[in-house]
């Protein structure tokens, strides 16, 4: 299983809540790869949320995508950027789950375990 998951970040004071998140998501699925969606555009800035994240692997893999966000009216309609990403990633079938958080919002194994035993099990085809 492979999760792509769109990640929102704004405030660079929220550093260590990002890295706690991308953390833990290395750990959700057997690939991961998040795009932390960003209007930061200072390359120190950038680099330390890079470097914040897990050791990079065929497992995990990292992309900040900034293009155009800092341009946006609100900080706060960076959760938006996530459809136009997620609309180019559906159509490639290596990914079978999608994630849209923000940097502050922590996914656990067991909170995706949870969903699935509460989901309901679609028909066999």
């Amino acid at each position: 299983m492979k999760l792509f998951t769109c990640l929102a970040h704004a405030d660079p004071r929220k550093l260590p809540e990002l890295a706690k998140v991308l953390k833990m998501q290395a750990t959700l699925f057997d690939e991961v790869h998040v795009c932390v969606i960003t209007n930061i555009t200072d390359n120190e800035k950038l680099e330390a949320i890079n470097s914040s994240a897990p050791t990079q692997n065929h497992k995990f893999q990292l992309e900040i995508y900034n293009e155009g966000c800092d341009q946006l009216p609100s900080p706060w309609l960076l959760t938006w950027v996530h459809k136009k990403l997620m609309l180019q990633k559906f159509s490639a079938p290596s990914f079978t789950h999608f994630m849209c958080i923000e940097d502050d919002m922590e996914v656990t194994p067991g909170n995706i375990s949870r969903t699935y035993a509460k989901s309901p099990k679609l028909p066999a085809s």
